[in-house]
Formats: structure tokens, sequence, C-alpha cells
């Protein structure tokens, strides 16, 4: 038995997918989903108990998987899993441990209501901060304009001058939402040589108003 967060399902031809796992040691495990022995439905970053079967194929077969959450995702959590599971599929690696990242996704709190930009901002910063690839900058606006990351992060004093209410809180400063996703995109991009398609969905649904500020 294999306790795990469900990350995605990959879908190959004729009924059969693939299960991207992350285990308790932080590692990525890949089960194979055969069309015969389909299981349920699963929600992204969904905690699991796995039952596999060994064989000489690549990858080990699923037999079972139980839910191990008390309670079912909210709706208005969904987009934000799916996003966030994308970001973790990137950075994921069988070889490369990271234990941290299973047990913050076990304490990220939830709630009924919709996630807040500041919870958006915190659990993309997070991860990035796990799987080492971005550092915040350290200094705002108003005490380093011209600096690579001057113009987009402020200070409680000049923070008063944006009118954006999609803010996230980034350290001690504050940026937009769609800022620090931009900078986080190109963060996993030059890390891992692939972007977070995702992104593009959150920042159009700040444009829509669907994120709760």
């Amino acid at each position: 038995m294999l306790e795990a967060v469900f990350i995605r399902k990959i879908v190959f031809p004729r009924s059969a997918a693939l299960w991207v796992l992350l285990d308790r040691d932080g590692l990525r495990r890949e089960v194979l989903e055969r069309g015969e022995k389909q299981v349920r439905r699963v929600g992204h970053l969904e905690r699991l108990m796995v039952n596999t079967e060994q064989t000489k194929a690549k990858y080990p077969i699923l037999l079972s998987a139980e839910s191990l959450q008390t309670s079912p995702t909210a709706p208005a959590w969904l987009a934000f899993d799916t996003w966030l599971a994308e970001m973790i599929d990137i950075g994921l690696a069988a070889e490369d441990p990271h234990p941290e990242l299973f047990e913050y996704l076990n304490v990220l709190p939830r709630s009924q209501a919709a996630p807040t930009p500041q919870q958006w901002g915190q659990a993309a910063l997070k991860i990035a901060a796990i799987f080492g690839i971005w550092t915040p900058p350290r200094f705002c606006a108003c005490k380093n304009p011209a600096g690579p990351h001057g113009s987009k992060y402020f200070c409680g004093e000049c923070i008063t001058t944006i009118p954006d209410k999609f803010m996230t809180v980034c350290g001690d400063l504050h940026v937009p939402l769609a800022l620090l996703l931009d900078d986080l995109d190109s963060a996993f991009t030059a890390a891992f040589d692939k972007p977070v398609g995702s992104a593009n969905f959150v920042r159009e649904l700040g444009k829509r108003g669907l994120l709760h500020a």
C-alpha cells in the first residue's frame, strides 16, 4: 500500500492511463491504470491510499485507490488545485525527494469559500521555494525602482498608489498576482524548460473578477 497525493492522469489509447503521484518521501511515482481495471475518479491533490501490483512491465499496475480526505474538495478550490498540481508535476522527479512538499499539501488550509489572491500567491511561492528555483526580491518600487523587480513589488508605503485589488504577499512586499505569476512562470521555464500553462487561466480568472479579494 502506498500513501500518496494525486497529481495528474495521462490518458493513453485503449482506455489505459498513467497516474502521477507524490509519495510521502516527496518523490514522483507513476502507476498504470488499465482499462479493464479502472479504479475511480480522483481530484487533483487528493490524498489517497493506493494499492498496486508490481509486474515485469515498466509501471506498477493500479489495483485500488481509497480517498483519505474526510470531506470532498469544495468546488471553489478545483481551479486552484489544478493549477498547483501542474506546477508540482513540472518540478517533481523520481530521484529528487521533497518530503516537505507532501507535508505542505496535507496542511494546506482550505474552506468552503474560494481561495483568495493571497492564498494563490503564497501557495505558488511555497512550491517554488521547495523546488529551490526562485528567490523573491528584497526591494520595492520606491526603494529600487530601477531594479529587475522594483517596478512590480511594493512596500506598505508605495502600495497605496496601486489600484490593482488582486494583490498577494511576497515576503514583506506586495505584488499584483498576475505579475507574480509572470515571474514564477519564467522561473519554472528556466529551471525545467517547461512553462506553467495554467498560469494564463489564473490570470483570466482575475480579469473576470473570479478571484475573491
